[in-house]
């Protein structure tokens, strides 16, 4: 199902020994590819295309998406030490990074990361449609009670 959402093919995973030879870090790229957030290079929609990149941004650094991430890592959570999302302002691609006590725990940090991101985008854009189609849906049964 087009989402108009894609996940970066080459979804970026790799661990680094941050410092702390304890630690280790995950990162995985978010690609936004919906009409506005890929309108980033066109000069009309650029301005659109940056407050959309920005609220996504936002969404994502939130401590609501923190929480559900940690909600999906299960008992898991307790060896995440930090969660960040950014991107540079030229590309509509989100940069997840997490940091933990373990390698299997960074890396699924940003699986759950990934999959709640798409889960809520999914559903903000199921309501969209939703509103979208509801005008239409009492048109046409206005149009068919006429007949």
């Amino acid at each position: 199902m087009a989402l108009g959402l894609a996940l970066l093919a080459g979804l970026a995973v790799y661990f680094l020994a941050a410092g702390d030879p304890s630690t280790f870090e995950s990162e995985g790229a978010l690609e936004l590819t919906d009409e506005v957030a890929s309108g980033i290079d066109v000069r009309s929609s650029r301005r659109d295309a940056l407050v959309e990149i920005e609220a996504q941004l936002l969404r994502l650094g939130s401590d609501d998406f923190r929480e559900l991430v940690e909600d999906a890592l299960g008992d898991s959570a307790n060896d995440l030490l930090t969660f960040a999302v950014s991107n540079r302002e030229t590309t509509p691609v989100l940069v997840i990074t997490a940091t933990a006590r373990s390698a299997a725990v960074a890396e699924q940090t940003i699986d759950a990361a990934m999959d709640t991101f798409i889960t809520v985008r999914t559903a903000d854009l199921a309501v969209t449609v939703d509103l979208e189609l509801g005008p239409l849906r009492t048109q046409r049964e206005d149009q068919l009670a006429i007949d």
